[in-house]
């Protein structure tokens, strides 16, 4: 049984409030409070699971930001990203074999640099103009 008390209750819809979380942000750097943390598998049997970070922005908690790290030892770029995040989470210099569990990420704070780009998936508003999105791509220690 589930107690439910819609009294209180805005009578916004579902649309109107998923617009407001994900319209974009202004770029600029913003402070972040990791979420959740998890390895996801990727979606195409050729490409490398990722870390999947959510972020919440601390002065907006309703907005709401993934970044995906791909965890290919392989890739030169995707590691030097991933130590990047990492630096900055922990504000120290790694190095060398570390172990990583992404629940150790969640509450952790960081500044990202913040973007807008056109959504990957080509979605488009009424007035046929492109809908954007938020990246950051950018990382750096909390001071």
């Amino acid at each position: 049984m589930i107690d439910l008390d819609f009294s209180g209750d805005s009578t916004r819809s579902s649309a109107e409030i998923l617009e407001e979380m994900y319209t974009p942000v202004d770029d600029g750097e913003y402070l972040l409070i990791i979420a959740d943390a998890e390895v996801a598998p990727s979606k195409k049997a050729d490409k490398k699971p990722s870390l999947k970070i959510t972020f919440k922005l601390v002065e907006d908690e309703k907005k709401t930001i993934w970044k995906y790290l791909y965890l290919d030892k392989e890739s030169e770029l995707a590691m030097a990203y991933l130590r990047e995040f990492l630096e900055a989470v922990y504000d120290t210099s790694l190095s060398g074999s570390i172990q990583l569990d992404p629940k150790d990420l969640f509450g952790r704070k960081v500044i990202g640099h913040i973007t807008t780009q056109p959504r990957n998936d080509g979605a488009v508003n009424e007035d046929g103009s492109t809908k954007m999105q938020n990246v950051v791509n950018v990382f750096e220690a909390v001071a």
